[in-house]
């Protein structure tokens, strides 16, 4: 890994944030720190994803051969299970859907960084790469972030890398090569602080950090 030094002069920042009008720029450039921008399944879609399972393809496998055997009550009975299975399924999936849509529009989390050392709250959508975040207990890591100032800062990553203890994070230097859970001079999006404060630079949002990319293989 870089130094913090060489790492903020590839992202133009500096210990007191960035300004405006940079930020405006980034945000242009880089787009919102979020891990949304794919369009939710499509009813078509969603209500043929129903009838697709090996399950339900062995069941109207059994409806036809009923038909071929002239048992057509048993057909009849088994494509009207399969149907009525699809349909609950379709309907309980799409109200899943919509409600976390709609939860997701009443719920902001919000990040504090310094602009122009002037520590300021923001949506966490409005971080871009080359933000100093002022952390302290409770707040969520909002990007993927290098740690530039620590005093007993502590981190759950449970959610990334299933460490079930907080773990310590503090400034320094590791191999490109160290898996997540062994870079402790890095901070993750999907993590948050258990205690401690601390500044961190931020040199990765959205799709590009580490949560990211698990979100788009998944």
């Amino acid at each position: 890994m870089q130094p913090i030094d060489a790492l903020m002069a590839s992202l133009g920042s500096s210990q007191t944030g960035l300004n405006e009008d940079e930020v405006s720029r980034r945000l242009a450039r880089f787009g919102p720190n979020s891990l949304a921008g794919r369009r939710g399944v499509q009813a078509p879609t969603l209500l043929l994803r129903q009838f697709s399972s090996p399950i339900v393809l062995i069941l109207v496998g059994a409806a036809l051969l009923s038909f071929g055997l002239n048992s057509v009550a048993d057909g009849l009975i088994i494509l009207t299970i399969v149907v009525a299975g699809g349909l609950l399924g379709f309907w309980q999936e799409r109200g899943a859907a919509r409600s976390i849509e709609q939860l997701l529009k009443t719920v902001q989390l919000t990040t504090v960084v310094l602009r122009q050392n002037q520590p300021i709250t923001i949506p966490s959508q409005g971080v871009v790469p080359g933000d100093v975040v002022v952390l302290s207990a409770g707040a969520h890591i909002p990007a993927d972030c290098r740690v530039l100032q620590e005093c007993d800062l502590s981190i759950d990553a449970a959610a990334l890398t299933g460490e079930s203890y907080p773990v310590s994070k503090h400034p320094g230097e590791l191999a490109a090569t160290a898996p997540i859970a062994q870079q402790s001079n890095m901070l993750h999006l999907g993590t948050h602080v258990v205690s401690g404060t601390g500044l961190a630079l931020v040199v990765s949002t959205g799709r590009s950090t580490a949560y990211g990319s698990i979100a788009d293989r998944l």
